[in-house]
């Protein structure tokens, strides 16, 4: 496969795509065998014209990316009055993503965005069963900039998979325009089971209706940032520093999309998928002029 990078460590190997958004493409379990990320049907290269036209259809749900500097499509007006549109899913997984420092268990890269003045970088480190990911986003421009990030792991899951949650985690806020969770920005209590009345699990996604998606976040700000999946492949955790980051998103879709069956966990700078739709429940998604963000996520599989 052109421009695949391997990282591979005694008990983890991992295929990256740096051409098609930094994409991770694999993360596998050498000590069990077992893929815990979603494959879909492509297998990433050449890219489809929906990767070129920037359009995250189903031949682009699989694998990890990031999303930044925003989540669903939104227009926004620069300094000078232009109206800019950002892209479905944010604009760096669509943009090839230039190479700094490669060796067999570490991968540095780094992207600038076209439509809006920032530079975006993800150091990727294998540490024996964990995945250490150190981020760095900075505005070099005169004017703030409307942005958020997330990771977008789109992983496969079982009849017995079971999201793991911080316990604080007891109301969440529909993220869809419609579906099983009602009307957007609905509030609906989570049981510490993951019952939803009328919904279904939402923390056992194979029990799900099938034909069914969802995509919510959890009503307030997170102290504990932590979340994870458990099911026959083991364990797998997302640990990552909850003050800069202390919003958690899901995305479950049970053949409801694309006749895929994945889920996503999405810890967020900032909720409801884009800075316009953050800013309508309060919540600032900005980075100011000359302004830095740095932080780290840490994946651990046992």
């Amino acid at each position: 496969m052109n421009n695949m990078v391997i990282l591979e460590n005694s008990s983890l190997r991992l295929e990256i795509l740096p051409s098609r958004g930094g994409k991770i493409l694999s993360i596998w379990n050498k000590e069990n065998g077992a893929e815990w990320l979603y494959r879909g049907e492509s297998d990433g290269f050449p890219a489809p014209e929906s990767y070129r036209r920037r359009i995250f259809d189903e031949k682009e749900a699989f694998g990890m990316d990031e999303m930044f500097p925003t989540i669903n499509p939104e227009e926004i007006t620069d300094p000078s009055g232009s109206v800019l549109t950002l892209p479905d899913h944010g604009e760096i997984w669509s943009r090839s993503w230039e190479v700094v420092q490669h060796s067999s268990k570490e991968l540095n890269l780094k992207v600038e965005g076209s439509i809006l003045p920032y530079t975006f970088s993800r150091d990727l480190l294998l540490e024996n069963n964990r995945i250490l990911l150190r981020y760095r986003a900075g505005n070099p421009g005169d004017a703030p900039i409307p942005a958020l990030w997330t990771p977008h792991p789109l992983f496969s899951f079982y009849d017995e998979t079971e999201i793991l949650v911080p316990d604080e985690l007891d109301t969440i806020r529909q993220a869809m325009a419609d579906g099983p969770l009602g009307e957007y920005g609905s509030l609906h209590s989570l049981a510490p089971s993951g019952d939803i009345p009328g919904a279904g699990n939402l923390l056992h996604p194979g029990t799900l209706p099938e034909g069914s998606a969802f995509k919510f976040y959890g009503e307030k700000p997170l102290k504990e940032g932590y979340c994870g999946l458990k099911d026959r492949r083991g364990r797998l955790t997302f640990t990552y520093p909850a003050e800069q980051i202390p919003w958690l998103g899901f995305w479950i879709n049970r053949k409801g999309w694309g006749n895929q069956q994945n889920l996503a966990l999405e810890p967020a700078t900032a909720p409801m998928d884009g800075p316009k739709a953050a800013e309508k429940f309060k919540v600032t998604a900005q980075l100011k002029s000359r302004e830095v963000w740095e932080w780290e996520m840490v994946i651990e599989i046992r």
